[in-house]
């Protein structure tokens, strides 16, 4: 009954996110559990149905092994962006990442972003009918706008991307919060994304988030729609 409930509850943020299908540029934030994961892969089922290539992209590998296993669809490449841009500046893979770790940060956040750039990305021919980027928290620079601009048919000025994010979970990317406002804010003024807010946590219970609210002393904050059973230790 629980899980039926969260279930509805999803249902219901996906029902809000249709009102917004006339605009072909969304930039949807969440708070973690909103169901951010799943509105996007039913964006990206609804635009493979119509028989768009779409190309979705994360940050973190082990999410996107997780999409290909259960949102398998027709017309949908799931990748990560670093994988994703390495493939396509170095087919062969015959380039090796730096070992230490300061080094490799800046290979995949500066200068595989910026290698793409300048091989001019994908072919036109070959660019994606839509992007939709998940975890984009841990993506989102300048220079990485560019390279989205590049492998999308009519760029980031006219093409069809949806674009998800949790500024609160910001912690992979370099720049921090300044980097993710600045491109927030170029993706909303530059490009005219209309940003979208899912504000219900979808994935716990309101006895959950009390519990670990007592427990932890943070303060999650989020309405949750449904009340659950009881937390046993």
């Amino acid at each position: 009954d629980v899980e039926q409930g969260l279930n509805r509850a999803t249902a219901g943020q996906l029902k809000v996110l249709m009102k917004l299908q006339d605009n072909k540029r969304l930039l949807v934030s969440g708070v973690a559990g909103s169901g951010k994961t799943i509105v996007a892969a039913e964006q990206a089922r609804r635009i493979s149905s119509e028989g768009g290539s779409v190309l979705f992209l994360c940050f973190n590998k082990l999410l996107k092994m997780h999409l290909e296993a259960n949102y398998p669809l027709a017309g949908v490449t799931y990748d990560n962006v670093d994988n994703f841009l390495y493939r396509h500046v170095y087919p062969k893979g015959d380039f090796p990442v730096p070992s230490d770790s300061v080094q490799a940060n800046r290979f995949y956040r500066q200068d595989l972003p910026e290698a793409f750039i300048n091989m001019g990305g994908i072919p036109e021919e070959l660019r994606y009918d839509a992007l939709i980027v998940d975890e984009a928290q841990d993506i989102l620079n300048e220079c990485m706008l560019l390279c989205f601009d590049q492998l999308l048919k009519g760029g980031l000025p006219k093409g069809r991307a949806a674009i998800f994010y949790d500024a609160r979970q910001n912690i992979f990317s370099p720049g921090g919060k300044a980097e993710l406002d600045r491109s927030l804010g170029m993706l909303r003024d530059d490009y005219g994304f209309a940003s979208f807010t899912l504000t219900d946590n979808c994935r716990n219970t309101r006895r959950i988030a009390e519990f670990v609210r007592r427990v932890t002393g943070i303060d999650t904050g989020e309405p949750f729609p449904v009340e659950g059973i009881g937390v046993e230790v």
